[in-house]
């Protein structure tokens, strides 16, 4: 992924980094507000979210990584979310990037298992 742009994106922490935030699975399903839509074929993240992956903790990949390219991109019906599935080295299992647009950062991220 490309380097972090300078507009809207995950929010610093203390060192100047984006705040990395896991999600449990109940914090991830109150970002999910009616049926999510898929973004159109060739659509990017509304936001450079490279800079918050180089942060996430290996732990929280649980042994699926390494991490790969953008799987996927739905957008929730109210307009408040994004998720962004990045890609992971075992089928199936994606990292979902929850960004806020209303805020314009990362909200978090969940592991999910689509097996």
């Amino acid at each position: 992924m490309a380097r972090a742009s300078s507009g809207p994106g995950p929010a610093p922490d203390a060192d100047d980094g984006p705040r990395v935030r896991r999600l449990n699975a109940g914090g991830f399903r109150a970002t999910i507000a009616g049926t999510p839509l898929p973004a159109p074929a060739g659509a990017r993240p509304a936001f450079d979210v490279a800079a918050y992956v180089a942060r996430i903790p290996e732990g929280d990949v649980e042994g699926h990584g390494p991490l790969g390219p953008v799987a996927g991109l739905w957008r929730m019906p109210s307009g408040r979310y994004e998720h962004v599935l990045v890609a992971t080295a075992t089928s199936g299992v994606v990292l979902a990037l929850v960004l806020d647009l209303a805020d314009g950062v990362v909200h978090g991220h969940h592991l999910l298992d689509l097996r």
